[in-house]
Order: structure tokens, then C-alpha cells, then sequence
């Protein structure tokens, strides 16, 4: 019927759409209180439309080792494409770690 292997892996099919969706939700409020000039809409279309791309790729991917490094990459993209727009537009004092 089922096997553990395949459930742990679509545990963290799961796990890593959850966590995209908590992402999610912080750029909403990070555009919306330190990006004033960006277009907000834009931003949430962005990240939704990169949760249901890696949603489309953990369901289309024929492995699990397969589709797990091209959501990393998908995921790990949109991350340094959005801090490097607020770190632009932030300056120093803007970085996520201080």
C-alpha cells in the first residue's frame, strides 16, 4: 500500500510548501513596511506564483532526488533575487541578520 519512504518524502514535499508559504506571508509585510517603492502586488504575485511552480514540480517530478535540488534552486532564487532588491533599497542598515 503505502510505503515509508514515500510518505516521508511527500511529508517534505509538504514541509517545504509551508515553509514557501510562511515566506510568503513575511515578504507581503516586509514590501508593504521597508519597500515603499516597490510594487507590492507584484512581489505577492511572485511569491505565490513560485509556490505553485514548486508545487507543480514535486507533483510532475518522477523522483524525489530529482525534484528536491530544482525546488532548492527555484526557491534559493526567488530568496536572493528579493534580498537583493531590499538590501538595495534599504542600504546596510536593511540586512534581515542584524
Amino acid at each position: 500500500m503505502f510505503e515509508f519512504v514515500n510518505v516521508v518524502e511527500w511529508l517534505f514535499a509538504l514541509a517545504s510548501l509551508i515553509a514557501w508559504a510562511r515566506f510568503c506571508t513575511f515578504v507581503s509585510e516586509d514590501v508593504y513596511k521597508n519597500l515603499p517603492d516597490q510594487p507590492e502586488l507584484a512581489w505577492k504575485l511572485g511569491s505565490v506564483g513560485v509556490l505553485l511552480l514548486m508545487f507543480v514540480v514535486w507533483v510532475t517530478m518522477p523522483s524525489f532526488w530529482l525534484a528536491m535540488p530544482v525546488n532548492l534552486v527555484i526557491a534559493g532564487g526567488a530568496i536572493a533575487a528579493y534580498w537583493m532588491v531590499r538590501v538595495k533599497a534599504t542600504g546596510p542598515a536593511g540586512h534581515l541578520f542584524r
